[in-house]
C-alpha cells in the first residue's frame, strides 16, 4: 500500500481519549513511506482546527479532509458560490467562507438560501430546524454532511451525531439530503485526489462499516476495521478486523505491505 485513509473519531481518538497507540501506529506508517490522510465525518471543525488538535494529543502532520470541507468543496465544484444556511457548528460555517460562499447560522428567522447546510449541531433548537424547513420550500437545496447516528466519545460512550439532525429537517421538509461525507464515497475521493493516489494503492481504516468501509469500498479502496470504536455485529462478515489501529500496523510491518 502506498497510502492510508484513516477516520478519526473510534480509530484514533474517542472525544477527548487517545486511544492506545494510534499516534504510534500512524507514525509507523508514515515511517514506511506510507501518505496518511485523517478524513472525518465530524463537521465542527476547519481541516486546520482538526489538524491542531491531533498535533496538540501527539499525532503527526498530515493531510486533513473533513466533511465541512467536503461539503464546502462540492457546492463550490458543482454550483459555485453560494448562499448556505448553516445548521450546524462554525467550522462547518469557516469552511463554507473561506471557499468563497455567503455562509448565515440557521435560528434568526433567515431563509432565503442556495442551500441549508446541516451537520452536527450540539446546540439545535426549533428555530433552526424552521428556518431550515422554509429555506428548502423556498427552493434551498439540502445537503448534509453526514447522517452518523451517532458519535464516540469518552469511556466507551456516544453521543447523538450529524444523522440525529439532519434527519429532523428531513423529516418536516420531506426532502432527502445530498450527503457529501461517509458512506458516499465523495469525500474519500477527495482524500485521493489530495494524496495523488489511486484507490487500489489505498488502504481504508474505520471503525463502522456503514460509513468508513461503506465509502472505502464505494471509492474502490482496499478496507479494515478497528474495534475501537461504535462496534456493530460482525457475525457472518470476512472484513479484515483488527484490536486496534496499532495491532493493524504491526501487522502491516510483518508482512512487509
Amino acid at each position: 500500500m502506498k497510502g492510508i485513509i484513516l477516520d478519526i473519531d473510534g480509530v484514533l481518538v474517542r472525544g477527548k481519549e487517545i486511544i492506545k497507540g494510534s499516534p504510534e501506529a500512524v507514525r509507523s506508517f508514515l515511517g514506511r513511506g506510507m501518505t496518511v490522510t485523517y478524513l472525518t465525518n465530524n463537521s465542527t471543525m476547519t481541516n486546520e482546527q482538526t489538524l491542531m488538535k491531533l498535533r496538540s494529543m501527539g499525532f503527526p502532520t498530515a493531510f486533513v479532509i473533513g466533511s465541512a470541507f467536503a461539503a464546502a468543496t462540492y457546492i463550490k465544484e458543482e454550483f459555485g458560490p453560494a448562499r448556505c444556511l448553516v445548521v450546524g457548528e462554525m467550522g462547518l460555517l469557516q469552511e463554507l467562507v473561506l471557499a468563497g460562499h455567503e455562509a448565515i447560522m440557521a435560528g434568526d428567522g433567515n431563509r432565503s438560501f442556495d442551500f441549508v447546510v446541516a451537520g452536527l449541531d450540539r446546540t439545535l433548537t426549533y428555530s433552526k430546524i424552521d428556518d431550515a424547513l422554509h429555506a428548502i420550500r423556498g427552493g434551498a437545496r439540502f445537503i448534509a454532511t453526514n447522517r452518523d447516528p451517532t458519535l464516540p466519545v469518552e469511556k466507551g460512550e456516544v453521543q447523538p451525531g450529524a444523522g440525529a439532525v439532519v434527519a429532523a429537517i428531513s423529516t418536516c421538509s420531506g426532502v432527502d439530503p445530498i450527503v457529501v461525507g461517509k458512506p458516499d464515497p465523495y469525500s474519500t475521493e477527495l482524500a485521493l485526489k489530495r494524496m495523488g493516489l489511486q484507490a487500489e494503492e489505498v488502504l481504508v481504516v474505520g471503525d463502522r462499516i456503514d460509513t468508513d468501509i461503506a465509502a472505502g469500498r464505494a471509492a474502490g479502496c482496499h478496507v479494515a476495521l478497528v474495534r475501537t470504536g461504535d462496534m456493530v455485529d460482525l457475525s457472518g462478515s470476512s472484513l479484515p478486523v483488527y484490536r486496534d489501529l496499532l495491532e493493524l500496523s504491526e501487522e502491516i510491518l510483518r508482512k512487509g505491505k
